[in-house]
């Protein structure tokens, strides 16, 4: 497959490289995406199995998803975009109708690569027919098994340890779907919103859930509503800030910190740095370090004793690839943040380097002010 912005070339030639006997036995096709230049080079064998002519077909991106099911069509869009934003394995089952008209199930499996800076710029990965292994499946469970979550995920959302998940796995109190990964525990969200649903009691709603502290069933709305397609980001805009006020801390802080697995599992290697410059009495810095977690990244808070010039230094020494700096309170606080955003988006280039303040300050070239977690999500490579 391909990528959504860039999307494929105009005329994609077929790889010089030529497949391997095991590859051609198997029906298995390579493929190969620059996403800078949009060339993309596939094999004999993916031509077969889309069911096109090699020399008669040019695989642009519009090409390739006219042949995409309707119904599976903006599942694929979104997991490739999300495979280039969080550069981890790329793994999807669809159907495609070929020009003939038949219907086949495809499994395409590849990985993002990035430069220094952590942006993508290529893609690769195989696909193979498994219409053989899917037919007489409908297609919301071929859904349920993509959009799984891990054991980790599920233990994170729970609030307990992994063994606790998998030994409530084991005992019926859950559902999991078998992984091909030995003692491996894959959970579909279906069946982990309805064990939350049954721990929280009655249904309610998120403003009711916090009030009455039930934070099963806050976790439970707010899973519901990921499931419908809303964003984490929006969730935290609309949802959670708003009500925060009323919640007590300690339960505020356990709910932001089981929402990241709503979404996404850490990529240890994606760094973001959170610092706070003035006394900050709300729960903001909180927010963006769950909306940095739900995109993916591991993030970082300095020591309280870090000076300006001291915080620069750390930065620039874990390489972040993301910068979120909080002022509150006096004129010192928001220069000391204008100064230090300066300073890092001149030496870590490439950077995403966001400030989070009054907007009385002006902010220098390469730095960027948000009001909102949309505002910081839209930002996030």
């Amino acid at each position: 497959m391909g990528g959504l912005e860039v999307g494929f070339s105009r005329d994609a030639p077929a790889s010089s490289e030529p497949p391997s006997e095991r590859l051609v036995a198997a029906e298995i096709g390579t493929w190969d995406w620059d996403v800078h230049s949009g060339r993309v080079r596939w094999t004999p064998q993916m031509y077969q199995l889309f069911g096109t002519e090699l020399g008669r077909f040019t695989t642009t991106f519009e090409n390739v998803m006219a042949l995409v099911h309707p119904e599976d069509r903006p599942r694929v869009e979104a997991k490739v975009a999300r495979a280039l934003r969080d550069l981890k394995r790329y793994v999807s089952e669809f159907r495609i109708r070929r020009p003939d008209g038949d219907v086949r199930w495809l499994r395409c499996t590849g990985r993002a690569f990035p430069d220094d800076r952590g942006r993508a710029i290529r893609m690769a990965g195989v696909t193979e027919d498994v219409t053989h292994d899917k037919r007489g499946r409908p297609p919301q469970q071929v859904e349920a098994v993509e959009g799984s979550l891990s054991t980790r995920q599920v233990a994170q959302l729970l609030g307990i340890g992994e063994a606790s998940v998998k030994r409530l796995a084991n005992a019926g109190g859950i559902g999991f779907l078998r992984s091909s990964r030995k003692d491996s525990r894959r959970f579909a969200p279906e069946q982990v919103l309805d064990y939350l649903r049954r721990v929280a009691g009655e249904t309610q709603d998120f403003e009711a859930a916090l009030a009455a502290e039930n934070i099963e069933g806050c976790v439970a709305v707010l899973m519901d509503e990921v499931g419908r397609g809303n964003s984490l980001d929006a969730l935290l805009d609309d949802r959670v800030l708003p009500a925060a006020g009323k919640a007590p801390r300690p339960l505020l802080h356990e709910l932001l910190a089981r929402l990241p697995a709503l979404v996404s599992e850490p990529r240890k290697s994606t760094p973001a740095f959170v610092a706070v410059f003035g006394h900050v009495e709300d729960c903001t810095a909180e927010l963006i370090e769950c909306s940095l977690r739900g995109h993916g990244y591991s993030v970082l808070t300095p020591a309280a004793s870090n000076g300006s010039a001291q915080l620069v230094d750390v930065i620039e020494r874990v390489r972040a690839r993301v910068v979120a700096l909080l002022a509150r309170g006096d004129s010192a606080a928001r220069q000391a943040v204008a100064d230090v955003a300066a300073s890092v988006a001149v030496r870590l280039r490439g950077a995403v380097v966001a400030v989070n303040d009054d907007g009385r300050s002006p902010l220098a070239r390469g730095v960027s002010r948000v009001h909102t977690l949309r505002d910081l999500g839209s930002l996030l490579p």
